[in-house]
């Protein structure tokens, strides 16, 4: 189609129609070529215009300014590409996080809104939704040095149903088993025991009907490192709580215990207890079991 020019331009005018342009040179008008800037630097260029092109010199990345922001060429679907360059810095200096703490992903971090931006406390709980059934770390516990009993407070909650309880390091200083307590409950629990002794392969039983804790959830031998391995579930609802493959050890005996507390109570503490001797050292680990 014919391209109507206007009339008396000034030297160096420029003249588009749809994607191209011409500039006047006084007495012609000649193809004028939108040649985009390129840089290459550590910072983002300042005053983009888009189609400008970036080399971030320090990392090896390349973005375009494209829609008012830097976008990185070759890699748009990753986290990295998709926070703008700048707005975060210094991450290797982060030593920790509280749940409102905001990744900044708009211009100004301080105009951030819940609409446009993330939290440290947000992208956990949308991670977590996310990921398959499986152990958490609730609460870690050190054993003191020398000790009859261990109370892990807050370890039970709405958050998980069910958990897992262990103790690995440290010393029992008497051959004995480890036995547990829901709170201060001091009656309602019933437990039965299948075990053996490494000197001898007849299977034995015990029961426990009516007693003031659980028993055989762990143990050891004298001087010797001692152990907890039992799963509990359902002591953070009110209703009769589930001890199930609980390790027991005495000295040279081993097995396995099952059993319940019959009160009908919710529970976010536990305490530890050696049947005989006392505790030195070692870890106490709760872990929930992820409900979906």
């Amino acid at each position: 189609m014919a391209i109507d020019f206007p009339n008396s331009p000034t030297l160096n005018q420029i003249y588009t129609v749809g994607s191209r342009s011409w500039i006047w040179d006084g007495s012609t008008w000649n193809i004028y070529a939108n040649v985009p800037n390129r840089y290459i630097q550590d910072a983002p260029p300042s005053s983009p215009q888009s189609g400008d092109q970036w080399f971030e010199s320090d990392t090896g990345r390349l973005f375009v300014y494209y829609d008012s922001a830097w976008v990185e060429i070759g890699n748009a679907t990753d986290i990295a590409g998709a926070l703008q360059p700048g707005q975060v810095t210094a991450l290797s200096a982060v030593t920790s996080l509280t749940t409102d703490d905001v990744f900044p992903v708009v211009d100004n971090p301080s105009s951030a809104t819940a609409a446009n931006k993330i939290t440290y406390g947000n992208l956990v709980t949308a991670m977590s939704a996310s990921l398959a059934p499986g152990l958490v770390l609730v609460k870690t516990q050190a054993v003191g040095s020398g000790v009859s009993s261990v109370t892990v407070t807050n370890a039970f909650s709405s958050t998980y149903d069910n958990y897992l309880i262990t103790l690995v390091g440290g010393t029992i200083s008497a051959d004995g088993d480890i036995n547990i307590k829901l709170g201060a409950s001091a009656t309602g629990y019933y437990a039965f025991l299948n075990y053996g002794d490494y000197a001898s392969n007849t299977p034995l039983g015990a029961a426990r009907n009516n007693q003031t804790q659980f028993n055989w959830v762990g143990g050891g031998a004298a001087g010797q490192p001692a152990h907890v391995h039992v799963q509990v579930f359902g002591p953070n609802i009110a209703a009769y709580t589930k001890f199930l493959n609980g390790t027991y050890q005495s000295g040279g005996g081993y097995g396995t215990v099952q059993g319940e507390h019959r009160v009908a109570t919710a529970y976010t503490d536990f305490t530890l207890t050696p049947g005989a001797g006392t505790l030195t050292g070692g870890t106490i680990r709760v872990y929930g079991y992820r409900n979906s």
